[in-house]
């Protein structure tokens, strides 16, 4: 009887032992299963990580070609825009009549009564070559758009309005008429842009221009270059498309800058 038992024992351990191992052997096969899908999935991650870096490169070639392409077009604008420059100086050699020739010829004009004015100050003690070539410009306090005293600011509020005001009234196409320096700095505006300032930034940026430097391309041109004359179109910080020509100024044959004459494009 004992022995029977015994044996009913070690079979029924056998049966356990058995159903463990199946057990085992399942959760084997699907621990498998479990990596070959996790392998499966890094694979395919791999692969998509792998796609998208492509997909990244080749947005980074094309938006690389398009900025390529933006700047040679660019630099085609550029260039263009200097030959119409060029066409118009020498187009002044011809009588046409046109506002162009009217407004360039004024800034001529100016300019060569800036010279003079200047120099016979300088010879009367009114100021200095010095002063009146010190390009280092003081910030004006508490004031926005920036705008700047220099060593000659005073003299020309005294000396430019003359020259620059007649201008205004005699030629109603022209939107402002002024000197400025070699770095766009305009020491003495027009009347009608040299308003109280209000401290509202919008209203003084329309209605107090003086004493600000030009730094724009178009300003920047405009007291650097030494042609007979210089005519660019250009949209002003207040919104408006202008057409801008200027002609350089000389004090004792030393380059000063350029006097400007903004008129509205047609």
């Amino acid at each position: 009887t004992n022995l029977l038992k015994q044996s009913e024992h070690v079979v029924s351990n056998m049966s356990e032992l058995n159903e463990s191992f199946s057990e085992i052997t399942t959760l084997m096969l699907e621990s498998a299963k479990a990596g070959e899908l996790i392998s499966i999935t890094l694979n395919e991650q791999n692969q998509s990580t792998q796609e998208l870096s492509g997909s990244i490169e080749n947005v980074h070639q094309f938006l690389a070609s398009k900025a390529q392409d933006t700047e040679a077009v660019s630099n085609k604008a550029n260039e263009l825009s200097k030959s119409t420059e060029s066409i118009f100086v020498l187009l002044s050699e011809f009588e046409t009549g046109s506002i162009t020739d009217l407004m360039s010829a004024q800034a001529q004009k100016a300019a060569k009564q800036v010279s003079d004015t200047f120099e016979q100050a300088i010879k009367a003690g009114k100021i200095t070559e010095q002063a009146l070539f010190d390009f280092s410009y003081q910030p004006i306090a508490n004031v926005e758009p920036a705008k700047y005293n220099t060593s000659f600011d005073s003299f020309t509020d005294q000396v430019l309005p003359d020259i620059q005001e007649p201008l205004l009234a005699q030629f109603g196409e022209m939107i402002y008429a002024g000197a400025v320096d070699i770095n766009g700095y305009f020491p003495t505006h027009n009347k009608c842009f040299s308003k109280p300032l209000t401290g509202n930034k919008e209203l003084d940026m329309v209605g107090n221009r003086t004493k600000r430097i030009f730094d724009d391309p178009t300003g920047s041109r405009c007291g650097k270059h030494q042609d007979k004359f210089l005519l660019q179109t250009y949209k002003r910080d207040t919104g408006e498309i202008m057409h801008d020509v200027s002609a350089p100024i000389f004090v004792n044959s030393k380059h000063w800058g350029g006097f400007r004459i903004g008129f509205k494009a047609q």
